[in-house]
């Protein structure tokens, strides 16, 4: 579900707590997607916005020859 439709029945469900006579249960339900809602658009604010990029690592080099040796672990060595 999308955090809009996740605060979109969160708010209605606060909408019909004050109108009903079942608050509690429509208080809870509320609270519970909005918790979800909020939560989930942080979520996706910070992976759209915040995120490091991922670091790509390569063991291709363009050095010279004589630069680089072999190496047991890693394949090369300075």
């Amino acid at each position: 579900m999308s955090p809009a439709v996740t605060l979109w029945i969160g708010s209605a469900a606060g909408v019909g707590a004050v109108l009903s006579r079942r608050r509690r249960i429509l208080l809870a339900i509320s609270s519970l997607f909005l918790c979800f809602g909020l939560t989930e658009s942080g979520v996706l604010g910070y992976q759209q916005f915040f995120k490091p990029p991922e670091k790509k690592y390569s063991y291709e080099t363009n050095a010279a020859p004589g630069w680089i040796a072999d190496h047991g672990l890693v394949g090369y060595a300075f």
